[in-house]
């Protein structure tokens, strides 16, 4: 479902994101909330950053706050996708890849109309400044 299409809760969900990072020890680099779906690229600060428990926390947390403001099903899915990046993966197209996606998707013809991307250390600018292009495999 497109819950995340609502401005205030991709809002919330975007600021419970970066706040959970922090706490737990990680780098925003760059995030995009889609209507039915999130992206994010986050580098851990410390070698005793949990992942797993920081992903946890988020949906723990904006999962209550969605409820207690009056929906009856779910925020989100049990799991999620995750994807460790390798040596070969250019970190800057990554971050293009995310970004981009409400563009793929025909959201907006320009990125800077996209009020749900962005990045915790980085402007908007700076995210935008890679060419080289990636694509999961």
């Amino acid at each position: 479902m497109p819950v995340l299409a609502d401005t205030a809760t991709g809002s919330l969900v975007v600021r419970q994101f970066l706040r959970v990072a922090d706490e737990h020890r990680f780098e925003a680099i760059a995030y995009c909330v889609m209507p039915d779906h999130f992206h994010a690229l986050v580098v851990g600060r410390e070698a005793e950053s949990d992942f797993t428990e920081m992903v946890r926390r988020w949906k723990q947390i904006t999962g209550y706050e969605w409820k207690h403001s009056g929906h009856r099903n779910a925020l989100w899915q049990a799991g999620y996708f995750d994807r460790i990046l390798r040596e070969h993966d250019a970190t800057e197209a990554v971050v293009r890849y995310i970004v981009a996606n409400p563009l793929r998707a025909g959201l907006v013809t320009d990125i800077r109309d996209y009020a749900l991307v962005g990045s915790g250390p980085y402007d908007l600018e700076a995210l935008l400044a890679s060419s080289l292009d990636w694509y999961p495999r």
